[in-house]
């Protein structure tokens, strides 16, 4: 009797950049539970943290090996390149994780970890794939400590393939890259929202008049998130509709938070804008499936994860016309769209939503739609893994 030999399944080696559940984080998290009926995947952090305690429940291992990253911000450029000498013991401590996991692939989750899995890959001939989540200086503020265009070019040579985000994080991509031009994949991130969401009394705050909108705003307190535009086109219509607005999130630029308050302060809206600080993503979503209309006004956003979150919510979704998120929002179809800085244009698209209810229910409707279709968890694991397979067996 012959037996059938079962084939095995394929091992990816995964480093993640931090062991938080920011965007990327949680991009990561949802593609590698995706991905593991499939694959049996490890884990490497620079620490211990909150990711793993959802990591646990579908991969193989997890390893902990500190490490600094080779991008920083403005003044941080000198020590963080002193810092980055001390990867080398990282270098040699991921390569003994890389011979006892014996990975098919690998891969850097993205743009700033040191290029230590994909040096080792190199040397092994092991396909590497490099995740860029983000533009780098243009949303947040960093860059290479080596500069833009030998951190690029590093990270094409050490890559059998590139993933991003967006269109756009693989225009940049493409600008800055000219030793070796590696292929390209845009892979969507699956997003998903909870059933049920719980009511989360710090977000709620007083209960408000029916006849006010409900408007909000999640994102980090930072220029580039770009609130300030949300708090002027307030101030124009402060005396035109009755409006609660909510800016959720950690205050990063303890300046810009100053300068924002006193412009509220100036128009006397402290009423009626109130800011909630940091709230977890249960307490953002419960605001977000209770609001009229979610405004975001970031300066450039290599994806839109707090797009995608509203769309699935059935909301009307006011967004900046820049970076990932015009690949998503089409005007005047699933969302609607204006200028960064253009305070009089988003004071318009918010008194027209404010106004139209059947708007309001139609952008939220069709915004649904298009979002569950094309956010599928099964869709883009698929194309994932097909993805993935293709760079393996392109390995020699």
């Amino acid at each position: 009797m012959i037996k059938e030999i079962k084939k095995s399944k394929l091992r990816m080696l995964v480093l993640s950049h931090t062991s938080s559940l920011g965007g990327a984080e949680l991009s990561l998290l949802e593609h590698l539970k995706a991905l593991s009926s499939k694959m049996d995947i490890y884990v490497i952090l620079p620490k211990n943290g909150s990711i793993i305690t959802f990591l646990k429940k579908f991969v193989k291992e997890i390893y902990v090996v500190p490490f600094f990253w080779w991008c920083a911000k403005g003044l941080k450029l000198i020590p963080y390149s002193i810092s980055n000498a001390l990867n080398l013991v990282s270098l040699l401590l991921v390569a003994r994780i890389i011979i006892k996991v014996k990975p098919d692939i690998c891969w850097t989750n993205t743009m700033t970890p040191p290029p230590i899995l994909g040096m080792i890959c190199k040397l092994l001939n092991i396909p590497h794939i490099w995740f860029i989540h983000e533009f780098g200086k243009e949303d947040h503020g960093f860059s290479f400590i080596i500069g833009e265009k030998l951190g690029y070019n590093i990270t094409a040579r050490l890559s059998k393939a590139i993933f991003v985000n967006s269109k756009a994080v693989g225009r940049k991509f493409l600008r800055f890259t000219y030793w070796r031009k590696v292929p390209i994949y845009v892979i969507d991130s699956i997003v998903e929202t909870p059933l049920h969401i719980p009511t989360i009394k710090r977000a709620c705050g007083k209960k408000q008049n029916n006849e006010h909108i409900r408007i909000v705003h999640a994102g980090v307190i930072k220029q580039g998130k770009g609130q300030e535009d949300l708090i002027h086109a307030l101030s124009i219509l402060r005396d035109k509709i009755k409006f609660i607005c909510y800016i959720v999130g950690a205050i990063e630029d303890k300046e810009y938070y100053r300068r924002i308050k006193h412009i509220i302060a100036e128009n006397g809206l402290e009423k009626s804008i109130i800011f909630t600080g940091y709230l977890p993503r249960e307490g953002v979503l419960y605001l977000m499936k209770n609001s009229d209309i979610i405004v975001i006004c970031s300066r450039s956003e290599a994806f839109g994860r707090v797009v995608v979150e509203s769309m699935k919510l059935g909301k009307a979704v006011i967004a900046t016309r820049k970076g990932g998120i015009v690949e998503i929002i089409q005007d005047g179809e699933n969302g609607l769209l204006y200028e960064p800085n253009d305070v009089e244009e988003l004071a318009q698209k918010i008194m027209l939503l404010a106004c139209d209810s059947r708007l309001r229910k139609m952008l939220g409707e069709k915004a649904k739609q298009y979002a569950f279709k094309r956010f599928n968890g099964e869709r883009i694991s698929k194309h994932l893994l097909k993805i993935i397979k293709r760079v393996v067996s392109e390995k020699h």
